[in-house]
């Protein structure tokens, strides 16, 4: 069995797309038994997903309805644009 340092490390590895067959089948057996670590995966999942947002992300038109209104998606890109080097 996978100890919780090691399926912590397989998380973030598997964020990368790294995994061997072997590697994701230790971390799901991990997983179904560890609330804590199948939390940490999901909260990992979540942050990752966030952080591939771009701005043009959020202001294309689009047909279906984003979930965040106008004045939210105008402060994350000003924050996403604010933190960016200068190129």
């Amino acid at each position: 069995m996978l100890d919780c340092k090691s399926a912590t490390l397989l998380v973030t590895k598997k964020l990368d797309g790294k995994l061997t067959f072997w590697e994701r089948i230790r971390l799901k057996m991990h997983l179904w038994n560890c609330k804590f670590c199948y939390n940490f995966n999901i909260q990992s999942e979540k942050i990752d997903a966030v952080l591939k947002i771009t701005p043009d992300d959020l202001t294309h038109k689009c047909q279906h309805r984003h979930h965040l209104d106008e004045r939210k998606k105008q402060e994350i890109i000003k924050k996403l644009t604010e933190n960016q080097p200068d190129k």
